[in-house]
């Protein structure tokens, strides 16, 4: 539901390289995908993540941006979302 969430992070582990692709498949209610740039926080951009959404994160984004599914007040629908990182 809209309670659960994500707070802001980099995806930077060591284990997924210098610069490593990411990718996520929504599936279910709409949420919405937050990035905002590291050294600036009043610079963001906003995503829909809507039912059949694929995002995919690569090269240098987890330097420069973090990310987060933030909470909502909205009575929303179930969601589950799948996420793919290659370990190095």
């Amino acid at each position: 539901n809209g309670k659960d969430h994500i707070s802001w992070h980099t995806d930077a582990e060591k284990e997924l390289g210098p610069n490593p692709v990411i990718g996520s498949v929504n599936f279910g209610a709409t949420r919405r995908f937050m990035l905002r740039r590291i050294d600036d926080h009043a610079v963001k951009h906003e995503v829909e993540l809507r039912h059949g959404t694929l995002l995919v994160m690569g090269g240098a984004t987890q330097h420069y941006w973090q990310h987060q599914v933030p909470k909502t007040s909205a009575d929303i629908g179930e969601r589950l979302n799948l996420t793919f990182r290659l370990i190095r």
